[in-house]
């Protein structure tokens, strides 16, 4: 969404997630020691250079969690002024990856051009049914009933 194309027309998307979007399976409340698998200075979902000025979710998750004042003081990150500052080759919580993909999320929809329109619906996915060629249909729940809408 670094750019948006002057030929396309308002395209509006559905984002189907009974939770918080972008944590996933990172839950933010997950314990400190539930750890990534990755040092924090090798994450990023926005990996490339542009030329020109880049936008506010170009950050990676060590720019982030250090920006965002986490420490590790004991075996614990917090939002703290004492403790030592987390560097590039840490493996961080769980949690603060999920806070970051919460946070990219958040922050990608602000940033979205003015004719893309992002639709959250706080309820889960049941089906998507493939109707030909250019269009499908998703349904989802909505307390006890179902919604469908289809695109083309």
């Amino acid at each position: 969404m670094t750019g948006s194309r002057s030929q396309w027309g308002s395209v509006r998307v559905h984002v189907i997630e009974p939770g918080t979007p972008g944590s996933g399976v990172y839950a933010v409340d997950q314990p400190d020691y539930l750890i990534l698998n990755t040092p924090c200075g090798q994450i990023s979902l926005y990996p490339w250079q542009d030329e020109g000025p880049s936008p506010k979710y170009a950050v990676g998750l060590h720019e982030w969690v250090t920006a965002a004042g986490y420490r590790w003081v004991g075996d614990t990150c917090r939002i703290d002024r004492s403790g030592r500052g987390i560097t590039r080759d840490d493996y961080v919580p769980r949690r603060l990856m999920g806070e970051y993909l919460q946070w990219f999320y958040a922050t990608l929809v602000a940033s979205a051009p003015a004719k893309l329109e992002i639709v959250h619906h706080h309820t889960e996915a049941t089906n998507i049914v493939s109707r030909g060629t250019n269009a499908s249909a998703s349904c989802w729940r909505t307390g006890n009933t179902s919604t469908s809408t289809t695109s083309s």
